[in-house]
């Protein structure tokens, strides 16, 4: 599930950061970009699905499953669990978005930092006026 906002990011900063040197190319251009994001995004809804409700795929598919049978649980528990876990996760989330959106606003972090930091480390260090005898 943590994936789900991870393949659609390279659209967005490809539209944000057209001009940056990239270290991977997705073949075909756009469409074969977007081909490789809906087809993940695709996979990533089925695997979540899958493990959030399991045996639902299986009754589309006219399949028995039993929860019972396979974890030893009732559905209501094992999804009551499952639900509550991503839940938690998303409170965590909220909570860490919210402290995160207040340090923005403080001027404390931006969406530069990190490329100001690639910038400057890629920069030699000045060689002219160490003191060593130059």
């Amino acid at each position: 599930m943590m994936y789900f906002f991870v393949f659609p990011s390279v659209i967005r900063l490809r539209k944000l950061y057209p001009d940056r040197q990239r270290p991977f190319r997705v073949p075909g251009g756009k469409v074969g970009l977007w081909i490789c994001v809906i087809g993940s995004e695709f996979i990533i809804v089925l695997t979540t699905v899958t493990l959030l409700f399991p045996g639902l795929l299986n009754a589309v598919f006219g399949q028995s499953y039993s929860i019972e049978t396979s974890w030893g649980v009732s559905r209501t528990y094992f999804e009551s669990v499952s639900l509550g876990i991503v839940a938690f996760f998303f409170l965590i989330a909220g909570v860490f978005l919210y402290l995160g959106s207040r340090n923005r606003k403080k001027g404390l972090v931006g969406e530069d930092d990190l490329l100001t930091l690639k910038i400057e480390a890629a920069q030699p260090a000045p060689s002219a006026g160490t003191g060593r005898g130059h």
